[in-house]
């Protein structure tokens, strides 16, 4: 499945079965976020980890889903399990969703849709291009949709409608920015990197839900994206800033009594 080719390997021991890709390093540290990120989202997906080996050598094993079959464009159309995450692989850019030959989504046991390969979401391209990720804007939102830009998406959410949409902005309106510091401090990435995956991914969640709930929609404790940034910045008030974070409050009231002011 994907651009990067793999193998199927079946753990003797326990039985388990896994799809093992050698992405290099950075890519398989990216993919597997990715790959964790789908899961905080309650997306069907293959649940994926990092293998190390001696040399440096990085793999991905996504762990087999059995039963499953191969799905076209048109039954990945009309279902509800890939139309209600578009927002979702908004989010995480995920380019290669559906594949260049569909062979990224596949059908599990239930009818559910499992995406299968996000190799190709975040900052890296499916063939492994490093590829532009803002946490400023989110064109998937409409590039997604254009057969033009993207003729493979553009195929499956041809049909799409905006309870499609809402349900993915939903989930990811419950999210909690923290959950998503989480997992990727987890990571092994560098504090840079980590920053930087950290920042994108608060900014293009807030715009996602704000663009199709609606700008009265509550974003799940946060603040809007590049308000701040470990702090009041300037141009930006204590009020503004307690707004976001409340707690801070009594920390500012503290130090007023102190110093004497009320």
């Amino acid at each position: 499945t994907g651009s990067t080719n793999g193998v199927l390997f079946q753990d003797t021991t326990t039985n388990k079965k896994y799809y093992v890709k050698y992405p290099g390093k950075a890519r398989a540290q990216v993919e597997l976020l990715a790959s964790q990120l789908y899961g905080l989202a309650s997306v069907p997906s293959a649940t994926a980890e990092l293998i190390e080996h001696a040399g440096d050598k990085h793999a991905i094993a996504s762990h087999w889903i059995d039963d499953v079959k191969s799905m076209d464009a048109l039954d990945m159309r009309h279902n509800n399990h890939v139309l209600n995450n578009f927002a979702i692989d908004a989010w995480l850019a995920n380019w290669d969703v559906v594949g260049m030959e569909a062979d990224n989504i596949v059908m599990g046991p239930a009818g559910v849709a499992y995406r299968i390969d996000p190799g190709g979401a975040l900052t890296f391209r499916a063939q492994g291009g490093v590829k532009e990720f803002l946490g400023t804007k989110v064109d998937e939102l409409r590039t997604f949709l254009d057969g033009n830009i993207n003729p493979s998406s553009a195929e499956v959410f041809a049909g799409l409608k905006q309870e499609h949409k809402e349900a993915g902005a939903k989930k990811l309106a419950q999210i909690d920015n923290k959950q998503i510091a989480q997992i990727v401090d987890a990571t092994d990435m560098t504090a840079e990197e980590k920053t930087f995956f950290k920042d994108r991914l608060a900014g293009r969640r807030y715009i996602i839900v704000k663009e199709i709930l609606g700008e009265d929609f509550q974003v799940k404790g946060e603040c809007k994206p590049g308000f701040h940034h470990h702090g009041v910045v300037a141009g930006h008030s204590d009020k503004a800033f307690e707004d976001c974070h409340p707690e801070t409050r009594k920390h500012r009231i503290k130090r007023e009594k102190v110093s004497g002011r009320s």
